[in-house]
């Protein structure tokens, strides 16, 4: 094995189960979570502690990188892995 390359394993009981293909970008998954949940956007900032508009910029893309402590309240309100609304993925 080339020790220049660096290659992450799964523990053993992680399985890839699903990947949303659909959802290119945080603001899309994101917005699909939410709206799966029934979720309002001023409910989610209200759960975050953040603002409606914030939610809004996000969904739509205007502003693309939030901070992580961001992204896992985020995925925490929505009852989600932070995997899921970052890269799509969900493990079991």
């Amino acid at each position: 094995m080339n020790s220049d390359v660096f290659i992450e394993e799964l523990p053993p009981n992680d399985v890839l189960i699903e990947r949303y293909p659909d959802q290119s970008d945080f603001g899309r998954r994101m917005r699909h979570f939410r709206t799966q949940r029934g979720v309002t956007q001023e409910r989610l900032a209200t759960l975050i502690n953040s603002k409606a508009d914030y939610m809004r910029r996000l969904e739509n893309g205007e502003t693309k990188y939030p901070r992580l402590d961001t992204v896992c309240k985020i995925a925490a309100a929505l009852q989600i892995d932070a995997g899921e609304l970052i890269w799509g993925l969900r493990y079991e």
